[in-house]
C-alpha cells in the first residue's frame, strides 16, 4: 500500500514515467522490468531491453565486469576473461538475455 502523506508534491514529467518516489527518495511505483540472468553461476539483474555497454555503468553490474575492444570482460586473477553466451562472445551492443546462463572464456578479447 503506498503511503501517500508521503509525498510532498506529485509533479509528472514530459515524457514516458518510469517509477514514482516519495520526498525521501523510496520508490513508490516503478515501470521498469528486471530480467535476471547468471554469468560463471552468479546472479545479476537488468533492466528489460539493456544492452552490456548500458549495463556495465549501472549499479546492476556488482561483479566489476567492463568493456575492453567492443566486449564484455571480467578480470580473473589479473588476466581479461570474456564473457559467452553458447560459445559467442558478448559485445557491448549485445542485448542482455533474460534467464540466460552466460560463462567466461580464458581467451583474451579483440575488436568485434
Amino acid at each position: 500500500m503506498i503511503d501517500f502523506s508521503t509525498l510532498k508534491g506529485l509533479t509528472i514529467p514530459e515524457g514516458n514515467v518510469t517509477q514514482i518516489a516519495d520526498a525521501s527518495g523510496r520508490v513508490l511505483w516503478s515501470a521498469i522490468t528486471l530480467i535476471e540472468f547468471t554469468i560463471a553461476g552468479t546472479t545479476y539483474y537488468a533492466e528489460e531491453g539493456m544492452t552490456w555497454g548500458e549495463w556495465v555503468s549501472t549499479s546492476y553490474n556488482t561483479g566489476g565486469f567492463y568493456i575492453q575492444a567492443n566486449t564484455l570482460c571480467a578480470d580473473v586473477s589479473g588476466r581479461n576473461n570474456v564473457v559467452k553466451l553458447n560459445g559467442t562472445r558478448q559485445s557491448d551492443n549485445t542485448e542482455i538475455v533474460n534467464g540466460a546462463v552466460y560463462t567466461l572464456g580464458s581467451n583474451s578479447p579483440t575488436p568485434v
